[in-house]
Order: C-alpha cells, then sequence, then structure tokens
C-alpha cells in the first residue's frame, strides 16, 4: 500500500512505518539502489514529509513507474488511533478534494487537530495505486488533492480519507481493551457487530476512532494480513501467504459525551474516631487530614451509621451531621449518662472527584441467575485479579442502561468503596434488581504501574 503513514514534521519520538512514493519520471537518474538516497524534490506523485531529507530504503520495487520506500523516523513509543473515513466532496469537472480544513470543520470532534497521518482510498475500497491516478497532495494536515488536469486518461476517482491521531486525541474518551473474537476460522475479527454482541454496555454506537494491538501488546500495523482498520468498522486480520493473524484486541475512542454521563460517586466507610468521654467526632476537617486524596473536600452528601449498621436514626444518640461539616455523637448526661455508639461514615462526591485513576467497568453478576446482583469487592478481585487497587477511594454504579445506581429505584443493601454494590431481588418492589456495573476510583500510582 502507498502512503499508509507518514513522518510527523514536529515529532521526535516516534516511529512511523511510511511507504512513500516517487514517480520515476522525475528521479532523472537518481541512483536508486538499495541503500541511502538523498531526496532532494518534492515528491509530486504522493507526498512524504518534504523536511526529511534522508531516507532508508528497506525495499525496493518497480511497478507502474513508482518506487516504494518503507520510511522509518525515530523510535515508536505512543500509541496512535486511526479516524472514521471520510468523503465530503464528489469528483467536478476539476477533480476531486477531500481537504482537512472542511474535515476538521465539518466533523467537530471527530478529528484531531493535529493528524500524525493520513490514508485515502476510493469510496468502493480501491486502493490509491490500483487506480493509476496521479495524486496532487496527500498530507495529513492538508487533504487529498486531485486534478483531472494531470491524468494521463480518465479522471480522478472519488476518495475517502482516513486520520492517524496521538494519544492526546485517542485517550479524552476510551473503552478498555476489547477482544471479542480468537485466531482461527480464517483469522481474528474484531468487527463493531462483533464488539456490539459481546460488549454491548461498554462501546458508544459511534466511535470516532480505533486502536489495536496483539494481546501480548504489540501495536498493530495496517499491512500484510490486516484487511480492516478504521472507527467505521472496525478491525479485521484475515489468515493469507503472509501467515496466521495473531490474537488482538481493540478499543475505541468515543464521543465525550459517552464519558461524561451522570455517574454516582461513592467513598469508602471511614471510621477515624471511637466514643471517647466527649462523643464521637467524624468531621469533615479532620478526614481530610486523616485520609488525604480518600475524601472529597466538597461532599454533596453524608451517610453515618454504626459499625454494626444502624442508622442514627435506630438508636438514641443524640447526632448532628451535613455534607459540609461531617458527623459528631455528643455523650448524653442527663437524665442518665450515655455513650455514644461507634459510628462510621460515608460520602457522596461530585462526579469529578472519581475522575482520576479509575478502573474499568465490572460487571460479574447478573440478577437473574441469582438472589440479586452482587457486585462485591472482594469477589471482583478475585474474578479479575490486578486490575483493581488494594483500597478504593471510590466506587461508581450504574445499570447496564447507563442510569446511575443512586436513581435506579432500587434499594441497595450495600454502595460504598469499601464493599461493592449489592441489590437483593426480595427488597425490590418489582421483584427482581436491575442488571449493574461498577468501578473504583484507585491511587494515581495503580494506574501509572506496568500491567498486563
Amino acid at each position: 500500500m502507498i502512503n499508509r503513514y507518514y513522518c510527523h514534521e514536529n515529532l521526535t519520538h516516534w516511529r512511523i512505518e511510511a511507504i512513500c512514493a516517487i514517480d520515476v519520471s522525475q528521479t532523472k537518474g537518481d541512483d536508486l539502489t538499495v541503500g541511502t538516497v538523498s531526496v532532494q524534490k518534492t515528491l509530486r506523485r504522493y507526498h512524504c514529509n518534504t523536511r526529511l531529507k534522508m531516507m532508508t530504503f528497506q525495499a525496493v520495487q518497480v511497478h507502474w513507474a513508482f518506487i516504494f520506500i518503507l520510511s522509518i523516523c525515530g523510535d515508536h513509543s505512543y500509541a496512535i488511533c486511526r479516524t472514521k473515513w471520510f468523503n465530503t466532496n464528489t469528483p467536478t469537472k476539476v477533480g476531486e478534494k477531500e481537504m482537512f480544513k472542511n474535515i476538521i470543520s465539518n466533523f467537530t470532534g471527530q478529528v484531531c487537530q493535529d493528524p500524525l497521518g493520513i490514508e485515502a482510498e476510493t469510496v468502493i475500497g480501491l486502493a490509491v495505486e490500483n487506480t493509476r491516478n496521479v495524486i496532487q497532495s496527500l498530507k495529513p494536515k492538508e487533504g487529498l488533492s486531485c486534478a483531472n488536469s494531470e491524468q494521463k486518461r480518465g479522471t480522478c476517482e472519488n476518495y475517502k480519507v482516513l486520520f492517524e491521531c496521538d494519544e492526546k486525541f485517542c485517550s479524552v474518551c476510551r473503552t478498555e481493551w476489547l477482544n471479542a473474537d480468537d485466531p482461527g476460522n480464517n483469522g481474528d475479527f474484531e468487527l463493531l457487530p462483533k464488539l456490539y454482541s459481546k460488549f454491548a454496555e461498554k462501546v458508544c454506537d459511534n466511535p470516532i476512532a480505533i486502536e489495536a494491538q496483539t494481546v501480548n501488546g504489540k501495536q498493530a500495523t495496517f499491512a500484510g494480513n490486516i484487511q480492516v482498520y478504521d472507527a467505521n468498522s472496525g478491525f479485521s486480520c484475515v489468515d493469507r501467504n503472509q501467515g496466521k493473524c495473531e490474537d488482538y484486541k481493540v478499543r475505541l475512542t468515543c464521543p465525550v459525551e459517552f464519558c461524561t454521563a451522570p455517574v454516582d460517586c461513592f467513598t469508602r466507610w471511614f471510621n477515624s474516631d471511637s466514643p471517647t468521654a466527649n462523643g464521637d467526632f467524624e468531621t469533615l476537617d479532620l478526614l481530610l487530614v486523616k485520609f488525604p486524596s480518600m475524601v472529597c473536600p466538597n461532599p454533596e452528601e453524608i451517610y453515618p451509621q454504626t459499625v454494626n449498621g444502624l442508622l442514627p436514626s435506630q438508636t438514641k444518640d443524640k447526632v448532628n451531621y451535613s455534607p459540609s461539616y461531617g458527623f459528631e455523637c455528643t455523650n448524653l448526661e442527663v437524665p442518665v449518662r450515655t455513650t455514644c455508639n461507634d459510628y462510621k461514615v460515608m460520602f457522596k462526591c461530585p462526579s469529578d472527584f472519581c475522575a482520576g485513576c479509575r478502573t474499568q467497568w465490572f460487571n460479574s453478576d447478573k440478577p437473574t441467575t441469582s438472589r440479586g446482583d452482587f457486585e462485591i469487592l472482594s469477589n471482583l478481585k478475585n474474578a479479575y485479579p490486578g486490575k483493581i487497587c488494594d483500597e478504593p477511594f471510590a466506587i461508581e454504579g450504574r445499570t447496564v442502561t447507563k442510569i446511575p445506581a443512586s436513581a435506579s429505584g432500587d434499594k441497595l443493601t450495600a454502595y460504598d468503596g469499601t464493599n461493592g454494590l449489592i441489590c437483593e431481588n426480595p427488597k425490590q418492589s418489582s421483584g427482581v434488581c436491575q442488571d449493574y456495573e461498577v468501578r473504583f476510583l484507585c491511587p494515581r500510582a495503580f494506574c501509572a504501574a506496568p500491567r498486563n
């Protein structure tokens, strides 16, 4: 394939496997033997980065008056994602253009501002080199331009283009890694319909970009056995003469709204004080000092109960509590001395408090196959070793239909960062709980640590 990837002129730590082409008729006697050659002329037929003066030839092949060059630019140490295909124009009497400025204007948020690469093919999927069109320009920040006047025969085809973007764009809102298929039956097919079928609640309806890599972490390159790799369709690798496909996984970049849907954010239980001569004091100021980063400074709600699970209203204690203050229980002196129970408190925090280091969503139980839905932290740690930190700061819960757990209408037996989420069928007016999924807020060090 020609020009699958491009070297970004401002990027120094990026390895791009760029297949570039020079029109032989324009080389005028340059020595094009295997080795290194200085490229002094603008590449008219297909454009690579013109600032790249030296190209290392990995393979040379003469075909239709083109020379194919595999160009390497530094180390490939960052992820890239591939967008959808865009087709904004149809050919005119002058030619065909798919300009970057028009695409980024008409598809806000679906293309990065500073693309690393561009790829083009006809709307029916024909590779550029198979059209025999002379492409006037094909650059990431400009787009595609094909002029009828430059064609030796025929006119410009109707083209679509796809862009490659960097980690900053890819990571704004993306799914976890998904693996819906295993190699076999002619290849590995991580196509969108299969992903929707297997991971319905984890995949957005209209992905804007896709990343693919082997399960061992090797990034996929759109070449060889890989036949599909775009956000319109997904990813597929077909067994061919090049060999058998490896096992691949994909993750999708989604519209921001997919990640910013309303969610709950509940902390773990805190018990910083024991009943003393004066009482039990779980005030917000004290908790912020004793549990830094684990308590939000501006809670929306507070939930106190005794360490045995009783609500304050179920005791005879004199209590005072609010989200902004915390909790206090004062020992009574009259008519008889009464010592407070030992209390713990939990807070509901603004959703942005849970926006730091978060785990993937977990859904390990179904309410229709048990006494309810039991997304218990200890069980999830056993089922997903290494995927959850030892002591989560907080929990987010929602139904698989994206309704926050606290707004679902179900009576939850437990819903906190210490225990997880428990919904029992017999306690529901409908007789059955909704299906829930949960994720946890962890220390930033947990997300920074390397994991498989």
